[in-house]
């Protein structure tokens, strides 16, 4: 749809979340996966593609949207 939600590391909800996936610059909505990697990069993932976005802006970065077969699982 059109929020999203943040799990912590307890597996739990944060407070303050559904919030506007609006605020994330560039994506297609609705999604159908997040993921937060340990350097704070952020990627969102919609039918075969991914975008990776800056945290710190909330925008995507260059070079974006990639294939997930191709540059996420390389596969060819």
């Amino acid at each position: 749809g059109n929020v999203y939600w943040r799990l912590n590391d307890r597996i739990s909800l944060d407070e303050g979340y559904p919030k506007s996936i609006k605020v994330w610059d560039g994506i297609e909505v609705p999604i159908d996966a997040a993921y937060s990697d340990i350097e704070d990069n952020v990627y969102f993932f919609k039918g075969k593609r991914f975008w990776k976005m800056f945290s710190t802006n909330l925008s995507v970065m260059p070079g974006y949207p990639k294939l997930i077969g191709k540059d996420w699982l390389s596969c060819d």
